[in-house]
């Protein structure tokens, strides 16, 4: 299972919302993909996503989240299963991350495997 780290989103619209949450990226790496894809990966058992916690906790997994009335969305959540807000404290992915949303990655397109792109499922 890979482990990948997040250090930005894309959000539909504010306010701030986990459910509003449309992509999620590195932007160091320039990577990004919807969230629908990265819930797929993570049910799975393909990969695992992760914040880096502030306050000297090493990692802040993210785990998928159901309520009723919602499609299901991320959020971070403490190793003792506390839910957090890291994730919509991340900044904003700029378009140099990755490909924008609604347009492929040049790898994806071709469908071809990429050691720099995270899950390929679902497409």
């Amino acid at each position: 299972m890979r482990v990948l780290e997040i250090n930005c989103i894309t959000m539909s619209t504010p306010p701030p919302s986990h459910d509003l949450i449309t992509h999620i990226g590195h932007s160091q790496r320039k990577w990004r993909f919807d969230v629908a894809q990265a819930v797929r990966c993570i049910e799975r058992g393909i990969e695992r996503y992760y914040v880096a916690d502030a306050w000297g906790q090493p990692w802040l997994y993210l785990d998928v989240v159901r309520e009723p009335g919602q499609q299901s969305h991320l959020r971070a959540r403490t190793a003792r299963g506390l839910w957090v807000d890291q994730l919509l404290a991340l900044p904003r992915c700029g378009l140099d991350c990755g490909a924008p949303p609604g347009r492929p990655h040049r790898d994806q397109q071709a469908h071809a495997p990429c050691s720099r792109c995270p899950c390929r499922l679902g497409r």
